[in-house]
């Protein structure tokens, strides 16, 4: 089967790294893969690393994008595609502008991860929805949701689990040289996002900042992709303005989160919607709470109301 995986997305956060997968093992599996990202951006430069067959294209108008409609339909008919599966949201009105207009009949995918904040039964979502041939939710509640919210007939709707390695075996080599500002007794604590305003690294600072003052040794570690240069700085002047220098460290994007989650007392997840802890995360959690004795003493501190909310 030929299948156009399409995510024109800047960012390399949880539903890009799965839109790549989703590339690398169809490919495994015999499927003719061709994937179409943004271009100059580091999930391109990730697909053509791993051989992935990458075309470039810029999203264009968010309600109807006409002229990379135009440009999409022909990488579709050059390539004979069958199905063009998207992931981002703002992808969908071009995947579907395409089906509406172009020569070749596709039957098209789209697999939601974020949730559903409110009903979308206008006529322009009417259009929309109606073109899509199998909606995939990776919860059981965004299913529902799915099925409440949306103008999509119900054996449309498949609800289809993460699938994820098995986590890496803890590498303590590796954790010595990344906790590099933590102390024996200290309470680690990790945050593992792309930096940016709604993923709210911000509030586990000012958290830190009142751990410290109850006499909690605590130290953060903050590890993702700096998607809001504004933001980053923010941090930055936010660290230094409440006196934290010691106490947190920017670990920027790691291609292997778990190894470094596995080095946490605690893992926090700060962001305004996310849909599902995710799959690596719970992992690691597992991994890190075997036999410490730190995370004994942890109970105590995650009951206080000045604490971080977990």
């Amino acid at each position: 089967m030929n299948i156009l995986e399409l995510c024109i997305a800047p960012a390399l956060g949880g539903l890009e790294l799965y839109f790549h997968r989703c590339c690398v093992e169809l490919q495994k599996r015999g499927h003719t893969i061709v994937s179409v990202r943004l271009p100059g951006s580091r999930l391109e430069a990730l697909g053509k690393k791993d051989g992935i067959p990458t075309r470039s294209m810029l999203r264009g108008n968010k309600f109807f994008p006409w002229r990379h409609a135009r440009q999409l339909a022909r990488i579709i008919a050059e390539h004979r595609i069958d199905v063009v599966h998207v992931h981002h949201k703002d992808d969908l009105p071009l995947a579907v502008l395409t089906k509406s207009t172009g020569k070749r009949p596709f039957q098209l995918v789209f697999t939601r991860q974020m949730p559903l904040t409110h009903r979308k039964k206008d006529p322009y979502h009417r259009w929309l929805y109606t073109k899509i041939d199998l909606f995939i939710t990776i919860t059981e509640l965004l299913k529902r949701d799915a099925l409440e919210k949306l103008p999509i007939p119900s054996d449309r709707v498949l609800r289809l689990y993460y699938g994820v390695p098995s986590p890496p075996p803890k590498d303590e080599v590796f954790l010595k040289q990344f906790l590099t500002i933590s102390q024996p007794g200290d309470f680690t604590i990790g945050v593992f996002s792309r930096l940016e305003y709604q993923k709210g690294q911000h509030l586990v600072i000012d958290a830190l900042k009142k751990l410290v003052g109850m006499e909690i040794p605590a130290r953060l570690y903050i590890v993702g992709d700096v998607m809001s240069a504004e933001y980053n700085e923010s941090l930055l002047s936010q660290v230094e303005s409440l006196g934290l220098m010691d106490r947190v460290v920017f670990k920027g994007f790691l291609p292997q989160p778990a190894l470094a989650m596995m080095g946490m007392d605690v893992l926090v997840l700060p962001s305004r919607n996310e849909a599902r802890l995710g799959p690596r995360r719970s992992h690691a959690l597992r991994h890190c709470s075997d036999g410490s004795q730190r995370r004994r003493r942890t109970r105590n501190y995650r009951r206080q109301p000045n604490g971080l909310a977990i």
